[in-house]
């Protein structure tokens, strides 16, 4: 015998004590458990569920993982590095170098000890000039500028502690007394030296820079005239009514009064005397003596 209609859900218990002759249309595959329905659910939830499905779907997901992420680990790499490095470095090291590399050299070397044989090939790149010896602290690659040919007018701010060394070997010798000649306007004698001079700066006869001196002391032959440095080569002797310079006297330079130009030493020693030579062409000497006009007694000039 039949039923009736079926209902949607069935009974708790059968209606009747004997089974129904024929089956039904559409038998279940398995039995349903609690709140589980026969038909999957829409597209999933966009959120996983904490804990996973019973059983696997039967179709693969649209794109697979290359590998199963560990927590906190990201598929795409973030575009800043974090700012503090792991504690652990990676387990694979990556195929390439960083893009740029960093403008000073690490402090410590990244290597417990050095390689023990130097590596086969040097760099693929040489530098531009390389040092021609390892630099010591505070030395530079290149040597400062030559120093000034002449010494500054002035002094530098503070002294140094030691003095300035002098080096006569390297130094040039001193200037020696070429010649004395009378000018021709006879109002002065012209001493010149072989080279330039110091104008007596580093001699030990108190010639100041610029100034009138006694002649003699810096020459001999000489009594009260009066001597100034024309060019660093040539002295003029101004003659007066108190000279007794005459054409032909000698006069030689003293020792120890001049040096080269430009240097310290060595200072002139030994050099031999000159004579006094006339000028070249002498101006003419006019007396001119005026008498009087007039002879008269002195009654005449009452």
């Amino acid at each position: 015998a039949t039923t009736a209609t079926p209902t949607d859900a069935p009974t708790e218990t059968p209606t009747t004590d004997t089974p129904t002759e024929t089956p039904t249309f559409q038998p279940t595959a398995k039995p349903l458990a609690p709140g589980e329905t026969h038909e999957p659910t829409s597209p999933p939830t966009e959120k996983p569920t904490a804990e996973p499905s019973s059983e696997p779907t039967p179709e693969p997901s649209f794109k697979p993982t290359p590998r199963p992420l560990a927590p906190g680990e990201t598929r795409e790499p973030t575009p800043e590095p974090t700012p503090e490095p792991t504690a652990d470095p990676t387990r694979f090291p990556t195929p390439e170098p960083t893009a740029d590399p960093t403008r000073f050299p690490t402090l410590e070397p990244t290597t417990a000890e050095p390689s023990r044989e130097p590596t086969p090939e040097p760099t693929r790149e040489p530098s531009f000039k390389p040092t021609g010896k390892p630099l010591a602290p505070d030395e530079t690659a290149e040597p400062t500028t030559p120093p000034t040919a002449k010494p500054t007018a002035t002094p530098t701010d503070e002294p140094t502690l030691a003095p300035t060394p002098c080096e006569d070997r390297t130094s040039p010798p001193a200037p020696a007394l070429a010649g004395a000649r009378v000018t021709d306007d006879l109002g002065r004698v012209r001493l010149a030296l072989d080279k330039n001079s110091d104008r007596g700066v580093f001699g030990k006869r108190g010639l100041e820079l610029g100034k009138a001196f006694a002649c003699r002391d810096a020459f001999r032959g000489f009594g009260e005239e009066s001597c100034r440095f024309v060019e660093a080569d040539t002295i003029d002797a101004t003659l007066d009514s108190t000279s007794t310079l005459r054409v032909a006297d000698q006069v030689s330079l003293r020792d120890y009064a001049l040096a080269a130009e430009g240097v310290c030493g060595p200072l002139n020693a030994g050099g031999g005397a000159v004579a006094v030579r006339a000028p070249e062409q002498a101006q003419a000497l006019e007396v001119a003596i005026d008498g009087a006009r007039a002879v008269g007694t002195c009654r005449d000039l009452a």
